[in-house]
């Protein structure tokens, strides 16, 4: 993209641009050359490091502001740091985050959980700065397990779920719809323990106990959704 904006925009200082802040009048931003060139549907910011990989810029600047609701490590990870944030169910979350962006300058938002990713990607036109994220079909596709199950049911096994009337053989695996870390789950043995964990819990999901080794496989795909990278792992 640093090229193609400097060829479309001669007035644009290169430097600037790639360093996407600054006083100098001639400066703008990543967000705001994006806009000028009418890319609505996605751009890639390039950094080269060393002569050897054609730096031309010898001073590159992006500056890193962390973001977070409660004031534990985030200080000791980032040397700019916005606390105190709402969380992300709070009304005042979005226009929050939206106030930082326009008096911070923010370009991008890396969102760093799975619900923020989901929340802060459904109102990123609101918010004028993009997120950092798959398409929003996607993204709330990935955070609903009952969505991807329903999605991947017809291209690889999934665990069969599970109706609170169904009948079936114990035991068999209880977990949150929307979840992670392993919070909320529970091996039930019994009807009654069905019976109390659905009591205790809402929007769960009942499915086939997996038992063995469990895996995890990372992908790595380019912009046009091609595989470039899968590997499996055992998860510790």
């Amino acid at each position: 993209m640093g090229q193609y904006a400097y060829e479309k925009h001669k007035d644009y200082d290169i430097e600037f641009f790639l360093i996407a802040l600054g006083d100098v009048a001639k400066a703008r931003s990543i967000n705001k050359i994006a806009k000028d060139l009418n890319l609505d549907n996605g751009y890639r910011i390039i950094n080269n490091c060393g002569d050897d990989a054609g730096q031309t810029v010898k001073h590159i600047h992006f500056h890193l502001i962390g973001g977070a609701s409660i004031s534990d490590h985030g200080r000791f990870v980032f040397e700019d740091i916005v606390e105190n944030v709402p969380w992300i169910n709070d009304d005042n979350f979005i226009p929050f985050i939206k106030n930082v962006v326009k008096e911070r300058g923010v370009d991008l938002i890396y969102p760093a959980t799975d619900m923020a990713i989901t929340v802060l990607k459904r109102a990123e036109k609101e918010l004028g700065c993009p997120v950092i994220a798959s398409p929003l079909q996607t993204v709330e596709t990935c955070l609903s397990k009952q969505k991807t199950y329903n999605t991947l049911k017809n291209v690889v096994r999934v665990p069969k779920v599970y109706s609170p009337t169904d009948e079936v053989e114990y035991p068999i695996f209880g977990k949150p719809n929307i979840g992670h870390s392993s919070k909320g789950v529970a091996v039930l043995h019994s009807e009654a323990e069905k019976n109390e964990y659905l009591t205790k819990n809402q929007d769960v999901l009942l499915l086939e106990l997996l038992p063995g080794e469990e895996y995890t496989v990372d992908c790595f795909s380019n912009k046009d959704g091609e595989l470039l990278f899968s590997s499996a792992r055992v998860r510790a």
